[in-house]
């Protein structure tokens, strides 16, 4: 994603915030805690160079804009379970929290998938033990910060993706798709926004008090990871 795009990203976070958090005393904003996961060097699935320099970018961004952050780049799912273990123990009420997330996603009936470098999605069985679920981030945040908000520049053209459907038969032939599901439960004060690849423009899900200020919000990004 260039430059730009990141930064059209900050804004989004940035207007987001500032409406989640409207109304809120001093006391109650807290600190502004962000985790960053940019994944390239994947072995099983197309590389994605942009992914870790899009990463590094937003946390650049983000630490100027007064987020402490923390920022991985090409982990496992065991060292990026690892990284959200720390996130959530740093998160205390009043906080916001920020996840931004590059690399390669999936879905399996309905349900979005993160992927570390190691996954390889053999078989439906594997993908809770090889990715990180998006939902149990998202529920994780929502449980413990005061504001959450959740972006994924996920790279849709996904080889393992295609190579689980081929594994999947019968009745559940097709619970893979091209793409990640949209988040359609967020609480009041959560936004989850997905990068697309252009012309789209970027799937934001909001709670509705953000929805309520800002009903057609969206940011066009000229790319996506891949």
């Amino acid at each position: 994603m260039p430059l730009k795009s990141v930064r059209a990203f900050i804004i989004l976070a940035a207007v987001a915030a500032s409406l989640l958090m409207a109304g809120r005393s001093n006391a109650e904003a807290a600190r502004r805690l962000a985790f960053v996961v940019g994944n390239s060097a994947y072995s099983s699935a197309i590389p994605l160079p942009n992914a870790s320099n899009d990463a590094a970018a937003f946390a650049d961004l983000l630490q100027r804009n007064g987020f402490e952050v923390e920022r991985l780049v090409d982990v496992t799912r065991a060292d990026f379970a690892e990284g959200l273990a720390r996130f959530a123990e740093r998160i205390e009420a009043g906080d916001t929290a920020l996840f931004y997330f590059a690399g390669h996603g999936v879905q399996l009936r309905g349900e979005n998938f993160l992927l570390g470098l190691d996954a390889r999605l053999e078989s439906e069985f594997a993908v809770e033990g090889e990715a990180i679920a998006l939902d149990s981030i998202i529920t994780l945040m929502e449980r413990k910060a005061a504001v959450s908000i959740v972006f994924v520049d996920a790279c849709r053209n996904n080889p393992l993706a295609d190579r689980l459907n081929r594994e999947i038969h019968g009745v559940t032939r097709g619970a893979t798709a091209q793409g990640l599901a949209p988040v359609e439960a967020v609480g009041k004060e959560t936004m989850v926004a997905f990068a697309a690849t252009p012309p789209a423009t970027t799937s934001v899900g909001i709670g509705p008090i953000a929805s309520s200020a800002m009903p057609s919000l969206s940011v066009t990004q000229s790319t996506a990871a891949c």
